[in-house]
């Protein structure tokens, strides 16, 4: 277990970096846009801005790098060099238009802050956000080297080291408390994950119970239910009442007949193909055809937690198609791609997502979706409704 919950730590840490290294990617990007274009209108010209364009550049490539590229793993470290160029190019840039009392003061401190964000390692942290500051001090000297003889020209150094300082205390400090959060909800996640297994496992006796009674019980009160009824057809009764009656019977009989059978089965902890085949079966007794398009291959090795959201989300959408929307035929989908998995039902009932309200259903496949740290999606398909969740693909631990 232990191997397990640092392999979803680790994994989650190297998300979150990626995240945040294409969201940071996009906003400097546009900050050092909308600066040129300020700069454009205020002086009617860009001469003397090509370190800037650079680094906007830099910014803006290093989204799709991250996004496309580079492995989850080297976010970070794509980030940390994408953000050390850029701090060396404002360097240069400023040292063009002013001393130490201009642009000096407040550039430099810009870039030791930014890694406070970053989940990296102590090591890793304190060469990062040094590098960064160091980068801008020297192309500032490069540039500039009659400057630093000022004689206040140690007082910007000193905020500087005292500003990389903090930063990378607190840096530490979010890197701890994010990660600790990530330990506690994969423990959670593996408890729970191994109750529902025992729970499963031990529940023989319950079903069986469960199963005599809805026999004994249930199957003998819709038996009696239908004979009441055919002895007042009759008498000559063909009221619309007692039609609607009779096809709830009916409909009531198949439902228990499926009820049963799943009692009997196995407890649904098997393979996602058998699950889903039995699925398959039970809708079948219901007058839904449900048709399997599976990713074979993900699907042998689905992990625990994404097996039990693609049954749960499958059951209640057929369920719904089944009880609101009368369809006939269904089609279940489970496609693995490089990073991602997803999940789409469609029925025929002719549905409208406009129509409908989030019920207890709607938003209980919602937050299957998000524990997963996926998408939920509900919308129209050509002949009815679609159900889409998505998520981050991940290796059975």
């Amino acid at each position: 277990m232990v191997t397990s919950i640092e392999a979803t730590v680790r994994d989650r840490v190297h998300q979150a970096n990626a995240s945040r290294a294409q969201f940071l990617g996009l906003a400097f990007g546009v900050t050092y846009l909308v600066g040129g274009v300020g700069d454009v209108l205020a002086m009617g010209t860009l001469r003397n801005h090509g370190f800037m364009a650079l680094q906007c550049l830099s910014s803006f490539v290093m989204v799709p790098v991250v996004r496309w590229l580079a492995p989850r793993w080297a976010a970070a470290g794509v980030f940390t060099v994408s953000i050390v160029l850029s701090a060396a190019l404002g360097g240069a840039h400023v040292a063009q238009f002013g001393g130490f009392d201009g642009p000096w003061f407040y550039g430099c401190y810009t870039a030791p802050p930014i890694f406070i964000a970053m989940l990296l390692k102590l090591p890793h942290r304190l060469l990062a956000t040094l590098g960064t500051a160091a980068a801008f001090t020297l192309a500032y000297w490069l540039r500039r080297p009659d400057l630093f003889d000022y004689p206040m020209a140690h007082v910007p150094l000193v905020y500087l080291l005292t500003i990389s300082g903090i930063s990378a205390g607190l840096g530490q400090w979010v890197y701890r408390l994010e990660v600790q959060s990530f330990t506690d909800l994969a423990r959670v996640e593996a408890a729970a994950s191994k109750l529902e297994e025992r729970l499963h496992s031990g529940g023989g006796e319950l079903r069986a119970s469960l199963a005599r009674q809805l026999h004994d019980d249930v199957a003998q009160l819709i038996t009696g239910a239908r004979f009441q009824l055919d002895t007042v057809t009759r008498r000559g009764a063909t009221d619309d009442h007692v039609d609607r009656l009779s096809s709830l019977l009916d409909q009531l009989s198949q439902r228990a007949h499926v009820m049963l059978d799943q009692l009997r089965a196995p407890p649904a902890h098997g393979p996602l193909k058998d699950e889903l085949l039995l699925v398959q079966r039970d809708f079948k007794h219901l007058g839904l055809s449900v048709d399997l398009l599976l990713d074979d291959g993900w699907v042998a090795q689905a992990p625990t937690a994404d097996s039990h959201v693609v049954l749960s989300v499958a059951k209640e959408a057929l369920t719904n198609a089944v009880r609101h929307a009368r369809a006939s035929e269904a089609t279940v989908s489970v496609q693995a791609h490089a990073h991602e998995v997803s999940l789409l039902i469609v029925d025929n009932g002719g549905g409208k997502s406009s129509a409908l309200r989030e019920g207890h259903g709607v938003r209980g496949m919602r937050e299957r979706a998000q524990q997963l740290g996926g998408v939920f999606e509900l919308g129209d398909a050509d002949t009815g409704l679609r159900v889409a969740v998505t998520w981050p693909r991940r290796e059975r631990a």
